[in-house]
């Protein structure tokens, strides 16, 4: 919601997509950036079917777990990076 109200104003977003994929999801904004990661079982979620697990079909959570602090970061750093030069 709030992400895609943000990307709809003009502001750069970070968005992070564990069971969701940013080919559909994402910003359309070009200075907004993302976060994922490859795991065979993406998307899960398949809103537009009514495919919505309630819980990790394989039961890791990888999708998101394989999101680094670190990763997240990088992209923070390119967004002000971004704004600054």
């Amino acid at each position: 919601g709030l992400y895609h109200l943000a990307d709809l104003a003009g502001a750069r977003t970070i968005g992070i997509f564990g069971p969701n994929i940013s080919t559909k999801w994402g910003s359309i904004n070009p200075q907004s950036r993302i976060v994922e990661s490859s795991v065979s079982c993406r998307p899960c979620i398949q809103q537009h079917i009514g495919k919505v697990p309630q819980e990790c079909p394989i039961g890791t959570v990888e999708c998101l777990t394989k999101i680094s602090v670190e990763s997240v970061l990088n992209q923070i750093e390119n967004v002000i990076e971004i704004k600054y030069s």
